[in-house]
């Protein structure tokens, strides 16, 4: 992180997407940046959609997870365990359910 800074971030990716779907996004960042900002007390928020990318991202040290959409029991008791907290994009899920005109069919 840069001197002064209080938010690192990065943009999602189709490939980002893809590569959380196929692999867990497991690297040598994710499993580091956690660690050091913890040593100076900040906390890491993961974009995580998946439920190989929420696991990951709480291995990892995440201590929020945002935009989630996927939760069952075994991400709830590592969540539980690690004391993750869960941001879900929950207007998405509830238009979703309501046949919400305002996305396309693609994404429904």
């Amino acid at each position: 992180m840069l001197p002064g800074a209080g938010v690192l971030t990065g943009a999602v990716t189709v490939a980002d997407l893809r590569m959380t779907l196929e692999a867990g996004f497991t690297s040598i960042r994710e499993l580091s940046v956690p660690a050091i900002l913890a040593l100076v007390g900040r906390a890491v928020a993961a974009h995580a959609i998946d439920k190989a990318g929420t696991l990951a991202a709480v291995r990892a040290g995440g201590k929020s997870i945002e935009h989630w959409c996927y939760l069952d029991e075994e991400v709830a008791d590592m969540m539980r365990a690690k004391g993750s907290i869960l941001v879900a994009t929950r207007h998405i899920q509830e238009g979703l359910l309501a046949g919400s005109r305002e996305l396309p069919p693609k994404v429904i």
